[in-house]
């Protein structure tokens, strides 16, 4: 299950939404049915691995068809990013992380994870802004190395596997004049994203960029503009390599 941070998220999000406008147009064209709150609640990563602690008779209405029948199960949660999101969302969440609980207000139900079955939840951060020393103490931090070329070269072979023109020849030169390129001090060093795109232009145009063929080197300095980021860095990759 995953969460994907947003500029804007809340702490109510990791757990459910409410969509207040779909029941507000609803009641007002219903003249005779009460509205159930329920049906306008959508659960979310974290409300659903709380929910899937539970027997599944129980919870099953409340969750996706693909979930029904689950639980009692274990779910680990992937927040992803969360350095994306305000300030307040860590701090808001301290309460029912440690407790692996929350209310839905517009109900008033709590729902609280069964102990045996405490969701797991697996934080990414690109450390573009520092987390809460006390939501931080809650955590074990586990920092991911970049890859070494033979893991580049395993990554490549994976995504590219159905493209026989990604040769190890070319790829292996291929890594090696990006990790040339890593070493430059660089205002941002490309990621594998970049990488994986550069690559693919690369054998696109059939140029080795550490022995580009006549009339190449053009094409190669454009292809810089994929790795690099600013001016200054492009300028950098140029003034090293062309």
């Amino acid at each position: 299950m995953s969460f994907y941070t947003k500029t804007t998220a809340t702490a109510t999000d990791l757990f459910y939404q409410y969509d207040a406008l779909r029941r507000f147009q609803d009641a007002h064209l219903s003249d005779t049915q009460a509205v159930d709150i329920e049906q306008y609640i959508t659960y979310q990563a974290l409300g659903q691995a709380i929910l899937l602690s539970q027997p599944a008779g129980q919870v099953d209405d409340m969750l996706p068809e693909n979930l029904h029948g689950k639980g009692p199960t274990r779910a680990v949660v992937l927040i992803d990013e969360i350095d994306k999101a305000p300030r307040d969302l860590p701090n808001d969440v301290l309460n029912e992380v440690e407790k692996m609980e929350f209310t839905v207000k517009e109900t008033g139900h709590t729902f609280r994870a069964e102990q045996r079955y405490r969701p797991i939840l697996v934080l990414t951060s690109n450390s573009e802004k520092n987390l809460p020393d006390p939501f931080l103490r809650r955590c074990l931090f586990y920092h991911i190395p970049f890859p070494s070329a033979e893991h580049l070269k395993e990554i490549v072979q994976k995504r590219f596997q159905d493209h026989p023109d990604f040769t190890p020849q070319f790829i292996e030169a291929v890594i090696a004049h990006f990790e040339d390129i890593r070493k430059l001090t660089l205002k941002k060093k490309p990621a594998i994203a970049e990488f994986l795109a550069w690559i693919r232009v690369l054998q696109a145009l059939e140029i080795d960029p550490n022995h580009p063929k006549p009339g190449q080197s053009e094409a190669l300095a454009l292809s810089y503009s994929i790795l690099a980021k600013t001016q200054e860095d492009l300028a950098t990759l140029k003034r090293k390599f062309l």
